[in-house]
């Protein structure tokens, strides 16, 4: 078994002893960083301003709960999340060279910055009335140089954390949790070591990762947006590419066959240096 030794709130120190040790201790990543490290990527390191607000202006019906995305081929993106009936979640994330160039000091002040400069948001905002201070987070994506050991296995954010633009953070960590879960539970059952079965789990969740990060990489090329955002379905690219931001890590061959064709056109758009629009929100 592992020996865990900790200070209790009194400064006591106690121990315990256990079959296994997970490590969810989200971007603190305790083991991870004490194992290893965080390998950051070095194309999605950007920073993220936010607040809640209440009054902003959604859509009626069962459209009222959407997440609302503007992007801007000038700074990145801004979210609009709602949180309850009243009160939604506003962000705006940044590259790094952006922040240094057009964030102020304070962080109420960038992200008024950011959104009142962002075409489309003004009617949604009008009545608008932030509820909590503006912070900035570091939005770096990255993954863990080691994941799992002999009786220890690193689990969401705590192994790896990828760009949130289209929420697949969510799917990675639960996935990550339920496959570390039954590893265990497999390892108990069977009276041994789950080393075998914790090396398997961490080659899924570096796959997985992967997997959706070119999506994240792509949307912040001008190029990829462009054609993203274009109206209309060709040959079921459109499609291929929703099923796979829904969850789907394990395609079809013919779903992988669109997907590359994707990334074909986008690479040629660039290469012939085609013209791309300023910005596009897509309709909510």
């Amino acid at each position: 078994g592992v020996v865990l030794r900790f200070a209790g709130s009194d400064g006591t120190e106690q121990s315990v002893r256990v079959g296994f040790v997970v490590d969810a201790s989200g971007r603190t990543g305790f083991l991870t960083k004490k194992l290893g490290r965080h390998e950051f990527d070095p194309l999605l390191r950007n920073i993220a301003v936010h607040a809640q607000y209440e009054g902003i202006l959604r859509p009626e019906g069962r459209r009222a709960g959407d997440i609302r995305m503007f992007t801007r081929a000038d700074m990145g993106w801004i979210w609009l999340i709602p949180i309850s009936q009243s009160v939604t979640s506003v962000g705006a994330v940044i590259p790094q060279s952006v922040h240094r160039r057009e964030s102020k000091a304070v962080p109420e002040d960038s992200l008024t910055h950011y959104l009142t400069g962002t075409a489309g948001l003004a009617p949604l905002l009008a009545h608008a009335r932030r509820l909590s201070p503006a912070r900035f987070d570091a939005d770096y994506s990255y993954l863990g140089s080691s994941l799992a050991g002999d009786r220890w296995i690193a689990v969401g954010d705590a192994a790896a954390f990828l760009d949130p633009i289209f929420s697949t953070g969510v799917l990675l960590a639960m996935q990550a949790g339920l496959e570390a879960a039954e590893a265990i539970d497999d390892s108990l059952r069977a009276g041994e070591p789950a080393r075998h079965r914790f090396a398997a789990c961490e080659r899924l969740v570096r796959q997985r990762y992967h997997h959706f990060r070119r999506f994240a990489v792509g949307f912040y090329d001008p190029y990829f947006r462009d054609l993203w955002f274009r109206p209309g379905s060709r040959l079921g690219i459109f499609g291929a590419i929703l099923s796979v931001l829904a969850g789907n890590w394990r395609p079809s061959r013919m779903t992988r066959l669109r997907i590359r064709f994707f990334f074909a056109l986008v690479v040629l758009r660039r290469l012939l240096r085609l013209p791309v629009r300023a910005g596009h929100t897509p309709e909510p």
